[in-house]
């Protein structure tokens, strides 16, 4: 759920601040059929009510809509800022970084395997700039960041012609995310988990693992995944902050 590069403000919500998690997946997944460009991405971002908030040396990506998506960039062409990849996590900013506990100890997924992300990423340099920026961000706003190939979706990136280069060992990364930074806003394991699985049912997502048992079109890893990150945000901040 891709990112690099520059700074930029939030502006005030508007008026979908109050978009239920239900309405900000169905808005997500629509905003996901059409190609986007720059200038779409902005109008999304008048949508959304955020002139793209923007966390610590990430940069908002447009979703690729149907443009397509590059799963192994040893069978497809992979070019990043002209150089091409025959592996994603090859590309810098992508490189395999170990997800922590607060005592330095490996987090592990839902597999009992030590957990994975970009190398560009800091979760809790994003959990803090959303949660600062809380009164500005809606939690419908947040849920938005998470679309496929939005601004908080950790296991892809954007290729040079505009795909969207999916890296699966990320999977339980960017869904620990979710977690964790939802988390920070406060957000329940129950409307961050609704959400997902609002949007996965209109996106038509397919899962070949085994689906959880409250939510249909989600694998229960996921579910999983949101309740480690969730864990994790408290284990770090006990004091909420």
């Amino acid at each position: 759920m891709g990112h690099d590069g520059t700074d930029k403000q939030i502006i005030q919500t508007g008026s979908h601040a109050g978009l239920s998690p239900e309405s900000a997946a169905k808005i997500s997944t629509e905003n996901q059929i059409h190609p986007a460009t720059k200038a779409t991405l902005d109008s999304w971002s008048m949508l959304a009510g955020v002139d793209g908030l923007i966390v610590p040396q990430l940069e908002l990506v447009p979703s690729t809509g149907d443009k397509g998506q590059i799963s192994d960039c040893s069978a497809d062409k992979c070019v990043v800022k002209g150089k091409q990849y025959q592996d994603s996590t090859d590309i810098p900013g992508n490189h395999p970084k170990p997800l922590l506990h607060a005592d330095g100890k490996p987090v592990l997924g839902p597999d009992g395997k030590p957990v994975f992300g970009p190398d560009r990423i800091d979760l809790d340099k994003i959990a803090t700039a959303a949660r600062d920026n809380q009164n500005l961000l809606t939690i419908p706003e947040a849920l938005i960041n998470f679309r496929h190939s939005g601004q908080w979706d950790f296991q892809r990136m954007q290729s040079d012609d505009g795909r969207a280069i999916f890296t699966k060992d990320y999977q339980n990364f960017a869904n620990i995310g979710i977690g964790y930074i939802l988390g920070a806003l406060g957000m329940n394991l129950k409307d961050m988990s609704q959400y997902a699985d609002t949007y996965c049912k209109y996106r038509c997502v397919q899962y070949d693992e085994p689906k959880s048992p409250q939510y249909p079109h989600l694998a229960d890893r996921q579910v999983k995944d949101f309740q480690i990150g969730m864990a994790l945000y408290k284990e770090r901040h006990p004091d909420g902050k």
